[in-house]
């Protein structure tokens, strides 16, 4: 997404689904170079498909991309989230889980020369962006960040259950921290450092009142 964060959309195919290389190309381009920046041209010349393929498949720019940042969404659903957010898993650990697999996730772009094509996270990149004439597309990225943090509302209902933490404002508190991923994100991409995706478990705690050590939430073993 998330993630808000995201997994990383696949590398587009040179063969196959002739649909599916423009969407994978899309999101691979709106990571890299953001909304504004990327027209139907550039996404059939990467992606290896002429003019013709694409407005059989999209009435237009914009519903290829709302298609790419659906399908982004599903990998960092499919992948990220849903591992990250194990209900076998102690609440407070899966917010660490998401912490340290979407630090890693970065980290590793960096560390394979990749930062600086790849990086922050895509669905806020395409939703800062958009205006008034960009209803649907910024839709989209609120309906995304709306399903991040339906995973965050039931762990911390599960959280206040075990008594793990205080009772809250389910719903505001998980919209809150899924900002401050979406945040945390952002300064990344700024300062070009992934150390920065480090704070998501204290600026969470501090949100809930817990107290953490090591930078990671307490769990008991």
């Amino acid at each position: 997404m998330p993630e808000h964060s995201a997994g990383r959309a696949a590398a587009p195919k040179k063969r196959g689904n002739t649909r599916q290389r423009l969407i994978e190309t899309t999101l691979s381009l709106l990571w890299q170079y953001g909304y504004g920046a990327v027209g139907v041209d550039r996404i059939c010349k990467d992606a290896g498909v002429n003019k013709g393929s694409f407005y059989h498949f999209f009435p237009s720019k914009e519903g290829l991309v709302i298609a790419a940042l659906e399908h982004g969404w599903q990998v960092s659903r499919e992948g990220l989230y849903r591992d990250a957010f194990d209900p076998a898993l102690h609440p407070l650990d899966r917010f660490n889980q998401l912490a340290d697999l979407t630090y890693a996730h970065h980290q590793g772009m960096r560390d394979a020369a990749e930062w600086k094509l790849e990086q922050g996270c895509p669905f806020g990149n395409v939703g800062a962006e958009t205006g008034a004439d960009d209803r649907r597309v910024r839709d989209t990225v609120r309906a995304i960040y709306e399903a991040e943090a339906a995973f965050f509302e039931q762990t911390l209902r599960d959280a206040v259950a075990v008594q793990a933490i205080r009772p809250c404002d389910i719903s505001d508190t998980a919209r809150m921290m899924v900002a401050w991923q979406t945040g945390l994100l952002t300064h990344a991409k700024v300062y070009n450092d992934a150390g920065w995706l480090r704070q998501l478990v204290p600026g969470w705690a501090r949100l809930l009142g817990v107290e953490v050590r090591r930078g990671w939430f307490p769990v008991p073993r």
